[in-house]
């Protein structure tokens, strides 16, 4: 299975980015905010989804994100189109809140997602999440972002900073090692 991919966008269709990594183009589903045009180096965790028919792959963010999904696939009667849809209209920290909320509304306003599925979702999740995500705080995206990197660079940037230094790195050193990462 494909866990994660760095490689450079050779082609755009929608939310499904052709991503050449070692000679070998993967076609990924993702979310419209990770969405790069051709020729952009992307970093993506991967989840491999085996169907009776066919093979997919959906790229995230982070490796929460991709945890987030695979919750929302667990849940009967939800696929994984279903789930991206879902993934593409709240950040995992909304998420996580509104299931733990068990704000149903919210959810159903995601195209189909209707009462039912959504009833299930808070019902089969609700109570099984992590309390926090781990991963780049807020603080230094918001200071990434101050200082001229998109969101989703930010965000990409935070997060292979803390992989690289270790959870026990400040934000500072967070920061820095992000900007000279992004050099």
């Amino acid at each position: 299975m494909i866990g994660y991919i760095r490689g450079k966008v050779v082609d755009v269709d929608g939310v499904n980015l052709t991503v050449e990594a070692g000679g070998v183009g993967y076609r990924i589903m993702v979310t419209p905010e990770l969405v790069r045009p051709r020729g952009e180096t992307v970093e993506l965790f991967v989840h491999t989804h085996f169907s009776q028919d066919s093979i997919g792959l959906f790229g995230f963010q982070s490796p929460e994100a991709r945890d987030m999904f695979l919750r929302l696939i667990s849940v009967q009667g939800l696929g994984p189109s279903g789930a991206m849809k879902i993934m593409s209209g709240f950040s995992v920290e909304e998420l996580r809140s509104v299931i733990e909320a068990g704000d149903t509304a919210l959810l159903r306003r995601v195209k189909g997602i209707g009462p039912k599925l959504a009833d299930k979702i808070i019902f089969y999740l609700r109570g099984k999440l992590p309390e926090t995500t781990p991963g780049a705080p807020d603080e230094v995206i918001q200071a990434l972002v101050s200082l001229g990197m998109r969101e989703a660079e930010a965000r990409s940037a935070a997060q292979s900073a803390r992989r690289e230094l270790g959870p026990d790195a400040s934000v500072e050193e967070v920061i820095k090692h992000a900007l000279r990462r992004g050099e």
